[in-house]
């Protein structure tokens, strides 16, 4: 099976991640590349069981969780203080929603980009 190279570009320019390694049973599963600094994740949910558990996933495959928020106005701090390189934010979070938290992210730390998650259908 081929292994697939996970490339980031931003102001650091272009820098490899992490790489898709062949497992048993046909599965991938994504390995961190350590002679790399790790991409810096500021996670947003209000529920706790949700954050711990992205956090763990995140964390498993070499990212770094530098901070977590549980509301959107938590979360503009944290990215104003941090300059994360992502933010995964919940789209319904109490105070400031996820797309208005992301937004003002965005004006107080431009590079960090946002991913918005959401149960709703």
């Amino acid at each position: 099976m081929p292994v697939t190279t996970l490339l980031v570009d931003d102001d650091r320019g272009v820098r490899e991640v992490g790489k898709r390694l062949p497992e048993g049973g046909g599965k991938d599963r994504m390995s961190a590349d350590t002679e790399h600094l790790p991409i810096q994740i500021l996670l947003a949910d209000d529920h706790s069981i949700v954050r711990q558990g992205l956090k763990a996933l995140l964390e498993r495959v070499g990212f770094k969780v530098v901070g977590e928020a549980s509301d959107g106005r938590q979360a503009i701090r944290l990215a104003q203080d941090l300059h994360p390189d992502v933010a995964v934010l919940d789209l319904a979070m109490p105070s400031v929603n996820g797309l208005e938290a992301a937004r003002e992210i965005l004006k107080v730390s431009p590079r960090t980009r946002t991913i918005l998650l959401t149960m709703s259908t």
